[in-house]
């Protein structure tokens, strides 16, 4: 059966979280559950080509956890890769599968979450990236041009003029993100480990990694 994801208002550098959205009632979590749960998941956010998928999975092997990528785990269950779900079902169908899926991922414990560059933009996302602990990967236009220039995958990208597209979704997402965000990295002219230092290195993250353990501890005890 079929989830109309689509009450779930695309939102701009405001975001509203007290809408209520039939996505948000498919999701059958309601806001202050989410608020009460404990953060032990990473979840990465940014533009496309910010290497999201990449620093995950650096991210999950120094956490020793699993990594998910929302749209590998939507292709495989597809059968089709993203720009043909685009080109045959449409956007609103992409996004529906897109926020079931991180209804699913976003219920799991001491996992990395790589989205897709377009997630945050809904608010009914928004309330299940609260889930965990959000980092936005900053990136700049150049080199979003750079990583996708010979790139046919990238629905949003196809037709005339990529960079004007580019600097137009940067700049309509980038506020989204630094609400939605619990941390900001930059990743310009940076490896993955570097990236993945920075992000270890954060107190809030540390903290995280110890009540992990300790709830680890307790379950086994």
């Amino acid at each position: 059966m079929r989830l109309d994801c689509y009450g779930g208002r695309r939102t701009t550098g405001r975001v509203d979280r007290r809408s209520k959205t039939c996505g948000e009632t498919g999701t059958n979590t309601s806001k202050k559950k989410m608020q009460a749960r404990q953060k032990y998941s990473v979840i990465l956010i940014g533009m496309m080509a910010s290497g999201k998928s990449t620093v995950g999975a650096h991210l999950a092997r120094r956490l020793g956890g699993e990594v998910f990528y929302t749209d590998a785990v939507i292709t495989q269950e597809k059968g089709k890769p993203v720009s043909q779900i685009f080109a045959e079902e449409g956007e609103t169908e992409f996004r529906c599968c897109e926020t079931q899926t991180l209804a699913r991922l976003t219920n799991l414990d001491r996992v990395v979450i790589a989205t897709g560059g377009g997630a945050p933009m809904f608010e009914v996302n928004q309330k299940l990236l609260s889930r965990g602990f959000v980092v936005q990967l900053a990136v700049r236009v150049s080199d979003v041009l750079e990583r996708t220039q010979n790139d046919t995958s990238r629905p949003l990208l196809q037709g005339d003029n990529p960079l004007r597209k580019i600097r137009s979704l940067l700049i309509g997402r980038t506020p989204v993100y630094d609400v939605v965000s619990d941390k900001k990295v930059s990743v310009s002219r940076r490896n993955p480990s570097q990236i993945v230092d920075e992000i270890l290195s954060d107190k809030r993250i540390q903290i995280m990694i110890e009540a992990s353990k300790r709830a680890d501890r307790k379950e086994h005890d």
